[in-house]
């Protein structure tokens, strides 16, 4: 199993698995938020570790697909 940039996940087999996850709408939000925040500013250090907790919660949402999808075979 090989994890990729242009699909999700190839098999041995050379079957190529595409899961896309719809954009996290949150993740955006905060984002743009973090782009208007004056960098060093108590508000900017509050909204980044946000936006890396909600970049945390995504990964752990394709582990998860990756792992369901390989243990389903």
């Amino acid at each position: 199993m090989d994890f990729g940039v242009k699909t999700s996940f190839t098999l041995s087999t050379g079957e190529e698995v595409t899961t896309l996850l719809e954009e996290n709408e949150r993740l955006k939000r905060l984002q743009r938020k973090l782009a208007r925040q004056v960098k060093g500013s108590n508000g900017y250090g509050k909204t980044l570790q946000k936006v890396q907790r909600e970049h945390q919660r995504v990964s752990y949402k394709k582990n998860e697909l990756a792992r369901k999808f390989v243990h389903s075979w």
